[in-house]
């Protein structure tokens, strides 16, 4: 949970963790729907979810640099 203690850092990491949660359910979604175009939207969120993390993960990254 957020708070007013809550770090940049902490709450990155939380939003990764959010973003893998999220992937993973479209991806599972994507393997059992019988409708192709449910299929195809949940691979393609799946997909932006991957984008989502890796934007995250640079900020962290970012925020590591400040740290040092």
């Amino acid at each position: 949970m957020i708070d007013k203690h809550t770090t940049p850092l902490d709450a990155l990491k939380m939003a990764l963790e959010m973003e893998s949660r999220a992937h993973d359910l479209y991806k599972k979604a994507s393997e059992v729907v019988e409708s192709p175009g449910a299929r195809e939207m949940f691979r393609f969120l799946a997909e932006e979810e991957v984008r989502h993390k890796e934007l995250i993960q640079d900020e962290i990254e970012k925020e590591l640099y400040k740290e040092m």
